[in-house]
């Protein structure tokens, strides 16, 4: 009987010290909450601001140079040959040379980045020899290309179609751009451009066209 009343004791000596050991930590805990200040705060730390970012700016290369922020070209002449009609051994195929041309045709080239440049052909063409031989241009809906160019070559390192509006009738191939186009020099870009219906056969028709600054 000794003993069951000792740990009875015990037991009630424990569950007494828990009771008062919670309420010591409740006021503990009311004492922190009504002393706390925000004002005694530590300050925030200010980091420094992050640098902008700059972007970058790349020089323009050669082709793209030199023109500028845009160019006007007008085509002077115009070069049309089928190779593909041969009669008989040693009778020239067509040859057709237009050399007076009328009409609003022009080629715009404008800068797009430091390497690349657009091409854009609109309005009309009227090309006749001297024999009234005549041909059409029409480019009322516009044809749009771009050109990449690398480092000091006048030659584009890709050519693409964007939009194609034109129409030829007559003895004509429409002026293509592409990447096989190359100029060797300054004084060359931009003044002839090349067009066969299949440039790896001497056997077909094509067109030379030359163009001066509008």
């Amino acid at each position: 009987m000794i003993k069951k009343g000792f740990f009875i004791a015990a037991s009630l000596m424990i569950i007494g010290c828990g009771v008062k050991n919670g309420k010591k930590n409740n006021i503990n805990n009311e004492t922190s909450l009504d002393s706390y200040d925000p004002s005694k705060e530590s300050p925030a730390i200010n980091l420094p601001p992050k640098p902008p970012v700059v972007p970058e700016i790349k020089e323009d290369v050669d082709a793209v140079r030199l023109i500028g922020e845009g160019k006007n070209y007008k085509i002077s002449e115009v070069d049309y040959t089928d190779h593909r009609t041969f009669l008989r051994e040693n009778i020239r195929p067509i040859s057709v040379y237009y050399s007076n041309i009328s009409g609003n045709f022009n080629i715009n080239v404008k800068k797009l980045d430091y390497n690349l440049i657009k091409i854009t052909y609109s309005g009309i063409a009227y090309l006749q020899n001297g024999s009234d031989i005549k041909a059409i241009i029409d480019c009322t809906e516009t044809a749009e290309y771009e050109a990449e160019f690398f480092g000091s070559s006048y030659s584009p390192i890709n050519a693409k179609l964007i939009k194609n509006g034109c129409k030829v009738t007559g003895l004509m191939l429409f002026p293509e751009f592409k990447q096989k186009i190359g100029w060797l020099e300054e004084k060359d870009f931009f003044t002839r451009i090349g067009v066969s219906t299949n440039p790896n056969v001497r056997e077909s028709e094509g067109c030379f066209f030359d163009f001066i600054e509008n």
